[in-house]
């Protein structure tokens, strides 16, 4: 129980205070605050009770839809720690850019090859997330670079 209270509970709080202040503009008083918390607990409870009664139709494990969605942001965010060990690192455009090329990658992978008759397994998807981000960030900040105006005695801006 503590495991799902406490995912409940973060859940609630992340969408409050990353969401519900920022659009709201202003806090609000503390009760209001811990009121908006419970009520956001209950309704992430209800999406996870909604989650569980709808899986037997997903067609596979539940544990395999997780870790497939799972491997979405694992590669994309793997293809960004790997760009920012570079020494000369793309710029912020090339890197969303390619993350999200990543991700798109995945959903043709997991929705699109099937159809073909290809299946990739889920393990896989955080290393093509992350290789496609990496290749495509890298590949953007060679067009940007090339790009770049030119500064009279010759280096780039």
């Amino acid at each position: 129980m503590s495991t799902v209270s406490s995912s409940l509970n973060a859940s609630a709080s992340s969408f409050l205070h990353d969401f519900w202040i920022p659009l709201a503009g202003r806090p609000g008083s503390e009760e209001a605050l811990l009121s908006a918390t419970r009520r956001l607990t209950v309704l992430f409870g209800a999406v996870q009770v909604a989650v569980g009664i709808a899986a037997p139709a997903l067609g596979e494990t539940v544990i395999r839809a997780a870790l497939s969605i799972a491997g979405y942001a694992s590669g994309a965010l793997l293809g960004v720690f790997a760009l920012g060990l570079r020494r000369r690192r793309p710029g912020e455009r090339a890197t969303l850019l390619g993350a999200a090329a990543g991700v798109l990658a995945l959903l043709a992978v997991q929705f699109l090859l099937p159809a073909s008759g290809v299946r990739v397994a889920f393990p896989w998807f955080a290393l093509l997330g992350a290789a496609v981000t990496v290749a495509t960030a890298l590949a953007l900040a060679r067009l940007e670079d090339r790009s770049a105006p030119r500064h009279p005695d010759g280096a780039r801006r």
